[in-house]
């Protein structure tokens, strides 16, 4: 399906997650810091994982508890991942890859990997 038709028009904060794994394990927990904020933000977040199982891990649960709007999305990441991550200048081996999109689908800032403060700074963009 059409990501424009699931996502919607408005802004949306999408994080393509490798749950379990170091990189995406720091930005759950800022994530979980952050939840406040990201609750009163305007921006709708999405969830995407491989496969259901994504859901299982015990991090992502407490996100999930957390911030019960957050909206689950799978997809096959070898198609997805890669020119979704060059197309928004960012390396597309590392994960989780963090995309903030405002009207129109139009991608305005990304981050791959870990880098402290990616969630701070998505608040910050999404502010503007």
């Amino acid at each position: 399906v059409s990501v424009l038709s699931v996502m919607g028009e408005g802004m949306n904060i999408a994080a393509f997650l490798s749950e379990g794994e170091e990189p995406t394990e720091h930005v759950l927990n800022e994530i979980l810091e952050s939840s406040p904020e990201l609750e009163k933000c305007g921006a709708d977040i999405w969830f995407i994982f491989r496969d259901e199982h994504g859901t299982e891990n015990k991090t992502v649960k407490k996100v999930l508890d957390r911030l019960p709007g957050i909206h689950i999305l799978y997809a096959d990441f070898d198609s997805v991942v890669e020119p979704l991550a060059r197309r928004m200048y960012v390396d597309p081996e590392k994960l989780p890859l963090l995309v903030v999109t405002k009207h129109g689908m139009t991608g305005i800032y990304a981050s791959s990997g870990y880098n402290v403060g990616s969630v701070d700074l998505m608040l910050k963009i999404l502010s503007r």
